[in-house]
């Protein structure tokens, strides 16, 4: 798996995921539940970043991105992932499913900017 990256801050663990061009294949996904297996026995908080939202934020295409990331969200409320970062979206958007967190950022980190 190509990870933008992976280390530590004391015990919290930060992934960083490549999923720029699209959903995670298999064995990405495979090393993925490796390092969070790895993570796991650690004791060691993981804090999942993306590039891209893998929830639905949109009404009319929301449900598709949900459904082509479907493996990876099972895999983070498998392995009860306490956040998930990611980008690519114009609009602040932050949302609790289970025992995750899902943050999605503007560009800029700016929470005043608005779609267009």
């Amino acid at each position: 798996m190509r990870h933008a990256f992976d280390f530590r801050i004391g015990r919290t663990r930060l992934l960083g995921l490549n999923n720029a061009t699209g959903p995670l294949a298999a064995e990405a996904l495979g090393a993925l539940r490796e390092r969070l297996d790895g993570a796991a026995a650690a004791g060691e908080r993981v804090v999942l970043c993306m590039h891209r939202n893998i929830v639905g934020l949109h009404p009319e295409w929301g449900r598709q991105t949900e459904e082509e990331n479907r493996d990876l969200l099972a895999l983070i409320r498998e392995r009860a992932v306490p956040r998930v970062l990611a980008g690519h979206w114009h609009e602040y958007h932050e949302e609790t499913r289970g025992p995750t967190r899902f943050v999605v950022v503007p560009p800029t980190g700016d929470r005043s900017i608005e779609t267009g």
